[in-house]
């Protein structure tokens, strides 16, 4: 699918007038969370899968933040200057005072309850972040609410697990990813549980169950046959009794 074409609804033809504006300017930004999943997942417009968008979600590399602030400046986005003070490399807010709609900015991590590397793999795709790490966002977040689920049984239901970033999930992300770090293993195989038992009360045809089912099965023996280093080992033993997550401020 063309991805710009996808763009249909108020939210998302915003979406992309920012990003269009950004791609004029010589600026990399990249789409991340809901809008993202839209984007790449028809299953997302399923009646038992669709829900609403609230705010934009967009992640960009350091040196492009002073451009940027600047052009979002012009498109009507006035930032949050105490919080992008105190969040200075990390992560920017923007509100467009007239829709009352929030813009959310990660600087070349995405820091939830786990952090994503996003620096060196935001040019793997032309609009979003890469498949791999649009999965690992969405399934990182302890507290999964109900559009986190939707998003991520979208995303199963429409990609592979496999090698490489073409419209696949790449499952060599996965195992790097969860492999240096038990903290994010243990949320993610945690989270994996949860959705093999929540599958059940969404109206979705059995071999789209299946479907979602099975793309879980893999993604937990990818997990599962990675090698671990020590320090994944240590931590492993320590197991719950250490809190091995981080509750997100909400802001807005």
């Amino acid at each position: 699918m063309n991805q710009e074409e996808g763009i249909r609804t108020d939210i998302m033809e915003e979406a992309g007038r920012i990003w269009r504006a950004s791609e004029n300017s010589g600026i990399l930004l990249r789409f991340i969370g809901g809008l993202a999943v839209r984007l790449h997942a028809q299953s997302s417009l399923l009646p038992a899968l669709a829900r609403n968008y609230k705010d934009l979600d967009f992640v960009t590399q350091a040196g492009n933040v002073p451009r940027l602030t600047n052009l979002l400046k012009e498109l009507g986005y006035v930032p949050d200057k105490a919080f992008n003070a105190l969040n200075m490399g990390r992560r920017q807010l923007f509100y467009e005072t007239k829709s009352n709609r929030q813009l959310d900015l990660f600087v070349d991590t995405f820091e939830m309850c786990h952090t994503i590397p996003l620096h060196d793999r935001l040019s793997v795709e032309t609009m979003t972040i890469p498949l791999a790490e649009l999965f690992l966002s969405k399934i990182q977040i302890i507290q999964l609410n109900e559009k986190d689920v939707r998003d991520l049984f979208a995303l199963l239901l429409d990609h592979e697990i496999a090698a490489g970033d073409e419209e696949v999930i790449n499952r060599d992300i996965i195992a790097e990813r969860t492999a240096k770090d038990w903290g994010f293993f243990h949320t993610i195989e945690l989270n994996l549980a949860k959705l093999r038992i929540l599958i059940k009360d969404y109206e979705l045809e059995e071999k789209d169950r299946e479907r979602i089912l099975q793309a879980v099965k893999t993604i937990l023996e990818v997990m599962n046959s990675s090698k671990k280093g020590l320090n994944w080992q240590m931590r492993s033993k320590i197991g719950e009794k250490l809190v091995w997550y981080k509750l997100p401020e909400e802001v807005g």
